[in-house]
């Protein structure tokens, strides 16, 4: 297993309570050993506007040719291969800086998104540019201007990562925040929809059709995410990351895996 690295965000290392930083890397090779993927304790927000890479974000892998927004948030490794030199912005947000955010309804994906309008791309790079003037140039008011601009970020990037016929009505958001605190020890969609007032099939029928998935898969995603986590950036053994998970026996967690992905734990492992 290759080693993975940490790195880590400071809002005080400017001297004040910053909860954002933007920088500009117009040739960017990565961060750290080549081949080594980053373990981020930040939302990190790369808007691609050049350049090719291979690009893997919790496990899943995605090449970038030319427009792009990658986003990592914390936890997740990440691993970055360029082919072309990257053109890019890089946004990193601290978990309180989206707070506020979280209280609206705006919510961020993880991963890769293709961007077919240069023009969204050139808003949020025009939003990441004044915050990186802010930082190079701190003054007393600083915090509270970046603060400022967090919002309307965030804002932009949701809907220039997403539809409006994806935005989620209330009960997939409701299930998703319940999956993020239960995961770990429920895998039965019946307590899900049990817990939301609904019937699982309901519960379902609207994952599909607002997230193109239904409820089980998406219990089943996030439990693939969190092992693939756990075994990059961990040494773990599998029978223990499969009782963190809530398997009863780690052979159930092995053929879970492995229906997931097509490779054992131990096998995929191997590979990173």
């Amino acid at each position: 297993m290759r080693p993975v690295a940490r790195i880590t965000f400071s809002p005080l290392k400017y001297g004040q309570p910053l909860a954002v930083d933007s920088y500009t890397v117009r040739s960017w090779t990565g961060l750290g050993p080549d081949g080594c993927a980053h373990d981020l304790d930040f939302y990190e927000c790369l808007l691609v506007r050049s350049g090719r890479a291979e690009i893997t974000v919790n496990g899943r892998t995605s090449r970038v040719r030319g427009r792009a927004i990658v986003i990592t948030p914390p936890k997740a490794p990440r691993l970055i291969h360029v082919d072309d030199p990257l053109h890019v912005h890089v946004v990193v947000l601290s978990d309180s800086a989206l707070t506020r955010c979280r209280t609206t309804g705006t919510s961020l994906p993880s991963g890769v998104v293709v961007v077919n309008d240069g023009r969204e791309l050139c808003s949020l790079g025009a939003i990441a540019e004044l915050m990186a003037a802010e930082v190079a140039s701190l003054r007393s008011d600083s915090a509270t201007m970046l603060d400022a601009l967090v919002e309307p970020f965030v804002i932009a990037l949701a809907r220039t990562t997403t539809t409006p016929e994806s935005q989620a009505p209330r009960l997939v958001v409701r299930f998703e925040e319940l999956l993020e605190r239960r995961f770990h020890h429920d895998h039965r969609v019946e307590a899900y929809a049990s817990a939301l007032g609904v019937s699982s099939d309901h519960l379902s029928a609207m994952l599909r059709a607002h997230r193109g998935t239904s409820a089980k898969s998406a219990i089943d995603r996030r439990l693939f995410d969190e092992a693939a986590r756990l075994l990059i950036t961990t040494r773990l053994a599998v029978s223990a990351i499969a009782d963190r998970l809530g398997y009863d026996e780690p052979s159930h967690f092995t053929r879970a895996f492995r229906r997931a992905c097509g490779v054992s734990p131990r096998g995929y492992r191997d590979t990173r």
